[in-house]
């Protein structure tokens, strides 16, 4: 189901206007009995600012991802604090025991080479059949002081993982001081989810969300193309979505994934050309029945 709603429906006449336009997307509810594999990777954030609880968290965290993928599901394991190291490379888990191990032997050190580690964890993901279901989970701080440090580069990251690989990226964000912002707008950017992790307990609802919302994709590789129609000036994309430019000057935006039920909304900014009024000051023209925008 698609809605929209335009927040104002009269402009001043004889003067540029703005109106914005909200677009809420709902998916079918479907019913599934069994999911498909999943490629996941563990991008984990080992610095120094993660010392503590924190990193006890996300460990735990790790711990409970390979508690909860199944048999024929991947898992990899990349970590970073200074560069990035991958831990566990993409493979089907024969011994969780032993993985879990060697997650516990983990320790902090170092600065936070975020991009790095989203990149490594990428290059896992890459290595499963284009098929699978690929799944990243960032665990951070998201306090990026080596490497790439600038936000928006890093966003720019993880959009082009969805746009390009396919690649979702979820954040879980540990501590009181972690950089809520970055981790929503890498989220956000590949049609992934956000959570801030206050304690182990949330944990399960997390795998619930990752693993299992797997099984109830309803819309995938969701697209919404734009275009300006005659009373329109410009347009601008609110939220941010990642876009591209068609050939015939429409943009095209990336909205992802969405499972069942899921309500994925957002909005746009238009700029109306001016109305003009008669020497009179009578109306000689109306934007009634006239389009601002295509939506497609």
């Amino acid at each position: 189901m698609i809605e929209t709603n335009l927040d104002y429906q009269k402009v001043l006449a004889e003067q540029k206007n703005k109106v914005n336009l909200a677009v809420s997307i709902t998916a079918p509810s479907i019913e599934a009995k069994k999911r498909k594999p999943v490629a996941f990777s563990v991008c984990l954030d080992r610095s120094s600012s993660m010392q503590g609880l924190p990193f006890r968290n996300a460990l735990k965290a790790c711990e409970g991802v390979v508690r909860n993928l199944r048999k024929d599901d991947l898992f990899s394991l990349v970590t970073f604090d200074n560069s990035a190291q991958t831990i566990i490379p993409q493979a089907s888990i024969d011994n969780r025991r032993k993985v879990i191990e060697r997650i516990q032997q983990l320790y902090v050190r170092g600065c936070t080479n975020l991009g790095g580690g989203w990149c490594l964890s990428r290059d896992e993901l890459l290595k499963s059949d284009p098929a699978l279901t690929r799944r990243m989970l960032l665990l951070s701080d998201g306090i990026a002081n080596r490497g790439i440090v600038d936000h928006h580069k890093l966003i720019g990251m993880s959009a082009a993982g969805l746009e390009n690989d396919r690649i979702r990226t979820s954040c879980l964000g540990f501590g009181d001081d972690y950089n809520e912002d970055l981790l929503t707008e890498m989220a956000n950017c590949s049609s992934g989810n956000f959570y801030d992790v206050e304690s182990p307990e949330k944990l399960p609802e997390v795998f619930d969300a990752e693993l299992e919302g797997a099984l109830r994709i309803s819309m995938q590789n969701l697209r919404v193309r734009v275009s300006k129609e005659d009373f329109c000036d410009r347009w601008v994309n609110l939220p941010g979505l990642k876009g591209t430019r068609q050939s015939d000057g429409s943009i095209e935006l990336i909205v992802g994934d969405l499972v069942s039920e899921d309500e994925r909304t957002f909005a746009f900014r238009a700029y109306l050309l001016p109305i003009p009024l008669g020497a009179d000051g009578s109306e000689v023209a109306s934007l009634e029945g006239e389009k601002i925008l295509k939506l497609e």
